[in-house]
């Protein structure tokens, strides 16, 4: 079996800007903590190390994406495929349709 990793964003809404993915965390922190059950500290312990973990997925592994049809799930598939692609290795990648 292998390892559970969730795309916890919301990509659809916020400061999406960034040359990379460091300055692309940091305009989403500083975006979501206006909410008051999200800060940066939360942010950077629970959000990118999930993120981190989906840039360093070794080659020749399956991926299989859980994502629904609405724009909210989409918009964090576009970016996990994004982030397979830019991986520059070679997966199976499959997307799980729920329900």
């Amino acid at each position: 079996m292998g390892e559970l990793i969730v795309a916890r964003e919301c990509l659809v809404d916020g400061n999406i800007q960034g040359d990379n993915l460091s300055d692309l965390f940091g305009n989403r922190a500083e975006y979501l903590e206006r909410y008051p059950q999200v800060s940066v500290g939360i942010y950077f312990e629970i959000t990118v190390p999930e993120i981190a973990k989906i840039t360093n997925i070794p080659q020749k592994l399956i991926v299989y994406c859980w994502f629904e049809d609405d724009l909210f799930c989409q918009v964090n598939f576009w970016f996990v495929l994004h982030l397979l692609a830019k991986n520059q290795q070679i997966y199976k990648i499959y997307l799980v349709r729920p329900n």
